[in-house]
């Protein structure tokens, strides 16, 4: 089992925007992921999981602002593709909860 915490607060997938028929993700998306590879790198320093995993989330956010979980879960699982697992198909079980937590937001 592997536990990681990650610290600052969680940040929904953005949806990719289309300009000029060229589709980009959002920036803020791009680098909230980025962030969070770089901590699973850290945090997992061997070969990713060939199996199928269970991933269990809890997102404390600094308030009620609206943030749909399954957002919240998506940029975390394709974070991990290539690091925690070689892609997130593999994860057939997954728990999400958000939760408030003013002072100490998190993942």
């Amino acid at each position: 089992m592997l536990r990681l915490t990650i610290p600052g607060q969680p940040v929904p997938k953005g949806r990719p925007r289309v300009v000029n028929g060229h589709a980009f993700t959002p920036e803020r998306t791009a680098a909230a992921e980025e962030r969070i590879r770089w901590l699973m790198r850290d945090a997992y320093r061997a070969d990713p999981y060939r199996f199928y995993v269970a991933v269990d989330l809890t997102f404390y956010r600094r308030s009620k602002q609206s943030a749909d979980v399954d957002n919240l879960a998506k940029l975390v699982l394709d974070a991990g593709n290539g690091i925690l697992w070689l892609d997130d198909r593999q994860v057939v079980d997954v728990t999400m909860r958000r939760r408030i937590d003013h002072e100490n937001p998190r993942t």
